[in-house]
């Protein structure tokens, strides 16, 4: 839940879909699968998409910068912070009942940026994959979190128009929604509450143990 929280702060946007173009092995089967934040499939669960400003280190580390584009503006000038910036995807998904974050990037993230040579800026963030799979957007793995999660009621997403009456955002949800109906929605909120519900079995008994947290991102930069 911390993770998820720090990604959130450090996040432009919530997601109904990624808005980065996938390259497999990188979507939700291991191809090119797009991830949602909702679907019809009970198998699958709900998802929670984040649009991620790049950093040049760690974003816990207050040197940290954030990583810009390297056009229209030419690198290492005055005018470099007024590109756009880089952003990249974080998902946290369920597959296999285990909670999993994988980062998604275009493929040129490494080289839409100001170049080591210029001005020794090169994204912190690193596109993943699952582990033990291997592909050119492969330069980490998937961060397994929690096991013990079920799709149905393990990882539970609430958006919040207004988080102090409790006012949920019903489109942001709602599986009867398309894309741009529910990214619609999302733009709406700035507050989420995040639940992980996890059980295992010891000595032949379920042991069911659940958390929550309230995040909020900024929620206003859904671009890529």
């Amino acid at each position: 839940l911390s993770r998820i929280e720090l990604d959130t702060k450090m996040s432009g946007a919530y997601l109904a879909t990624n808005n980065v173009t996938l390259v497999s092995p990188q979507g939700y089967n291991n191809d090119t699968t797009a991830f949602n934040n909702v679907t019809t499939d009970a198998s699958i669960g709900p998802m929670l998409i984040l649009n991620i400003y790049t950093t040049t280190s760690n974003p816990t580390a207050s040197t940290r910068n954030a990583v810009y584009k390297n056009n229209p503006n030419a690198c290492n000038t005055n005018s470099t912070s007024k590109n756009s910036p880089l952003m990249m995807n974080v998902v946290y998904f369920i597959k296999n009942n285990s909670l999993w974050r994988r980062t998604l990037s275009n493929v040129d993230f490494a080289t839409a940026v100001c170049s080591v040579s210029t001005i020794g800026i090169i994204p912190w963030q690193r596109p993943s994959c699952y582990i033990g799979i291997s592909g050119s957007q492969c330069k980490a793995e998937d961060i397994r979190l929690v096991d013990g999660i079920s799709p149905t009621d393990g990882f539970v997403v609430d958006y919040y128009i207004d988080i102090n009456t409790g006012i949920k955002s019903a489109n942001a949800t709602d599986t009867s929604k398309n894309v741009s109906q529910r990214s619609a929605g999302l733009q709406l909120v700035k507050n989420a509450k995040i639940t992980i519900k996890a059980t295992a079995t010891y000595s032949g008994r379920d042991i069911t143990q659940s958390s929550s947290v309230i995040v909020a991102s900024p929620n206003n930069y859904t671009t890529n």
